[in-house]
């Protein structure tokens, strides 16, 4: 069948001033994604918005997020979440914007937009409300292809199964359990302003970064961290559903998105370090608008001490790696074999080249730790980005 294509937007926070400097350019992000994504209108079908549109509900943000969309060429399927319904709450969502929850077919995929979000004992929460439910089952029991569910806040358990964010105490359980049975290619959210990936009871979650461009630290002063700002494509082409998380103003683009079954997390700079052990698959994505990516290159460097600090990376290797798919972007593999390296602390880069051109444009990193055990620690290095990435070192190791 033919390539089916769609984008996601998540966490925009139109309206939001004066926390840092990153949100003083959330509206410019929207106004350049929907550029963007206009440009590839006769491609993407349409565009999952999974929340958090505008930050405190209020008519004014309501207004700004309409006016900078009116221009949208492929439509557009929403989920409300706490910032869109929550605080001023000024218009009513599902008449100014659309139905909470829905489902519409399109390339052989049936999506399901959930509404997830309820006021609780202790305010907003994510729970599967009763009428969610059986809708949900219907839909289900009555389809028999592959299907897409989209919501706000992901699903994540910590290994003694309770679940956090905004599903603690809730009964997420049961979506998992409904699910299960079908024929799910994906759960698609948002909320954390991370990009990261996961199985949850046989079920494969993506979660996307905000194309806000901010990650909450809850760190005083700043409480914020500033990330790169972008929007999710995916492909399905019958077979495998594929994604690229996608860096807007980015003229080229490459990064690394797996090393073996580890995911690398994002958007940059906030980054999953890993221990390498033995061989091991490393794939990368690479993307430039109206233009070819012809050559991805994976690096192995190591830092060394410039002025005082180590902060810079002398490359050891290149590698040319083997291209394994082409669309709007293309995917990249390589397998390095790391025991021809010391034990130490490294970076994995891979850099990316247009047709055309002798310069290669894009490059991204991931550290990681050459070991001769796979359980040997990571550096200090290492978990000073695991504390910036938000979570406890082993939480994030056990995720996967």
């Amino acid at each position: 069948m033919a390539e089916m294509y769609f984008a996601q937007c998540t966490d925009l926070h139109v309206g939001l001033k004066g926390h840092s400097a990153e949100f003083e350019f959330a509206d410019s992000h929207l106004a350049e994604t929907i550029r963007e994504i206009n440009s590839m209108a006769d491609r993407i079908k349409f565009i999952l918005m999974t929340g958090d549109q505008v930050t405190s509900g209020s008519k004014a943000e309501w207004d700004i997020y309409f006016e900078l969309t009116a221009d949208c060429k492929p439509p557009r399927y929403h989920v409300g979440a706490n910032h869109d319904m929550g605080g001023k709450a000024e218009i009513d969502f599902e008449e100014a914007v659309g139905p909470r929850r829905q489902c519409f077919d399109e390339g052989g995929i049936r999506f399901f937009t959930l509404d997830e979000y309820e006021v609780g004992p202790r305010g907003w929460r994510a729970w599967l409300k009763n009428d969610t439910r059986e809708w949900l089952e219907e839909e289900l029991a009555a389809w028999h292809g592959p299907s897409v569910v989209a919501f706000h806040a992901p699903l994540w358990k910590t290994p003694d199964g309770e679940f956090v964010d905004m599903w603690k105490g809730s009964n997420g359980q049961d979506l998992l359990d409904i699910l299960k049975p079908h024929n799910i290619l994906a759960m698609i959210t948002g909320h954390w302003h991370r990009n990261c990936e996961w199985n949850m009871d046989g079920t494969r979650l993506i979660n996307t970064g905000a194309l806000l461009g901010a990650q909450y630290i809850a760190t005083d002063p700043y409480w914020f961290t500033g990330t790169r700002p972008g929007y999710r494509l995916f492909c399905w082409d019958g077979a495998e559903l594929r994604t690229l998380w996608r860096e807007i103003r980015c003229h080229t683009q490459s990064q690394i998105v797996w090393i073996g079954g580890h995911h690398t997390g994002g958007p940059r700079p906030q980054v999953k370090p890993c221990v390498l052990s033995g061989p091991v698959t490393i794939r990368a994505n690479a993307f430039a608008p109206e233009a070819e990516i012809e050559t991805v290159e994976l690096g192995v460097g190591r830092h060394f001490w410039f002025n005082g600090h180590r902060d810079m990376i002398h490359v050891l290797d290149w590698f040319p790696m083997e291209r394994k798919w082409a669309g709007l972007w293309t995917e990249w593999e390589h397998t390095l074999d790391p025991t021809a390296y010391e034990e130490d602390e490294y970076a994995i880069l891979t850099r990316a080249r247009r047709k055309g051109t002798d310069q290669f444009k894009a490059q991204d990193a991931v550290p990681v730790r050459i070991a001769r055990s796979a359980s040997a620690p990571l550096g200090m290095q290492q978990e000073m980005l695991f504390t910036l990435w938000g979570m406890p070192v082993e939480d994030i190791s056990k995720a996967q």
